[in-house]
């Protein structure tokens, strides 16, 4: 065991096994999808390290596991109100229920509830619910940073990825919109169903994304030639030929220029020049 005293663990021992905290340590990888590699990677502790709590064979120090439940994005205190499941869980798999630990929960619950709408896009992926850049950045800067985006969001089920594009104010922006349009682009040969969901999601993206009305039509209607795209790939083609339709309006109803930094040559090989 670390030698470091915490209260936490002090707890823990004394309410349970230390198999709790192991137990805590795979949740922890868990909320993510992550493996122990990328565990370690994003906390900074040795995933040597990280394999051993997991396996029982040594316990975290507070210290330690603070950084373990900061790498995955999760607030502490939140954390925290986790771990009287976790045995509650453990006891009932072991088939020794523990009634204070069931009656300790049930307390808790109602204040854990309270918590999770708020900190939920902060839990699944580390993104900040309501921070906003103080200035545009520069094109490059933002294809970088929708890319490393995409790289967080891609490691969870494509309905915690609608959930977070609507709560993170992060993700709102054209950037990435245009990464997920990429990103279904290419999967359309392979997959036109996990196609058609990232062109989907790129429109919702575009429909969130704030600006002038010119700028944001045209935003919309790339988005729209992407589902078109990915629908003709799906075999639905009364489906693409509306998305099509859509995105044709959409981008003549904004002026030349108001595109921005979008590429109009990929929207008129998609839905060809407007009538």
């Amino acid at each position: 065991m670390e030698s470091e005293d915490s209260p936490i663990l002090s707890a823990m021992l004394k309410l349970g096994s230390p198999d709790d905290l192991r137990v805590a340590v795979s949740f922890l990888r868990s909320l993510r999808g992550w493996n122990q590699k990328e565990l370690a990677e994003a906390s900074g502790v040795e995933r040597g390290l990280i394999s051993r709590y997991e396996q029982g064979k040594k316990v975290p120090s507070k210290k330690t596991l603070e950084r373990l439940v900061a790498g995955v994005g999760l607030p502490f205190p939140l954390f925290e109100d986790t771990l009287p499941f976790i045995r509650l869980v453990r006891s009932a798999l072991e088939g020794t229920p523990d009634e204070d630990a069931a009656t300790e929960v049930s307390a808790i619950a109602r204040s854990v509830s309270d918590a999770v709408h708020a900190v939920v896009a902060e839990a699944l992926a580390g993104l900040t619910l309501l921070s906003e850049p103080e200035r545009e950045p520069a094109v490059e800067s933002a294809r970088v940073r929708a890319e490393e985006q995409w790289r967080r969001l891609s490691r969870h089920p494509a309905r915690d990825q609608r959930l977070l594009v609507e709560e993170a104010r992060e993700l709102q922006t054209w950037a990435f919109a245009e990464r997920l349009c990429a990103e279904s682009a290419a999967a359309a040969a392979g997959d036109p169903g996990r196609a058609v969901e990232l062109a989907e999601l790129a429109l919702r993206v575009a429909e969130l994304v704030p600006g002038g009305e010119g700028w944001r039509s045209r935003l919309r209607g790339y988005a729209w030639a992407h589902v078109g795209l990915a629908r003709g790939a799906a075999g639905d083609l009364p489906g693409a030929a509306d998305a099509l339709s859509r995105a044709r309006t959409l981008w003549a109803a904004g002026a030349p220029g108001e595109e921005g930094p979008l590429d109009e040559r990929r929207v008129l090989e998609l839905i060809g020049p407007a009538v």
